[in-house]
């Protein structure tokens, strides 16, 4: 099982790949930008609570809102996971 970082760093890569992927859908693009930006505070705290529960109970359900459907896949599969993981390392 990979770890709560491995995870976030996947996230990452896959959304700027769907940014390079999507460029002809600029409201897309913007949403996944707005997912993406706090990412670096994020993994350079890795360990700060806080910044984990902004992710999941504020910027996830933003993204999601403001997402197609058929871009979601991917994530929610590294959502699932992140879950799980988080739930594994809280102990």
């Amino acid at each position: 099982m990979r770890s709560r970082f491995e995870i976030y760093c996947e996230i990452l890569r896959w959304g700027l790949l769907q940014i390079r992927s999507h460029v002809h859908d600029p409201e897309q693009c913007l949403a996944q930008l707005d997912h993406l930006h706090n990412f670096p505070e994020l993994l350079q705290n890795i360990d700060n609570e806080d910044l984990h529960i902004y992710y999941w109970e504020a910027t996830r359900p933003s993204f999601i809102s403001e997402s197609k459907l058929e871009y979601l896949g991917r994530f929610q599969q590294l959502w699932d996971e992140l879950e799980e993981t988080s739930r594994r390392e809280a102990g």
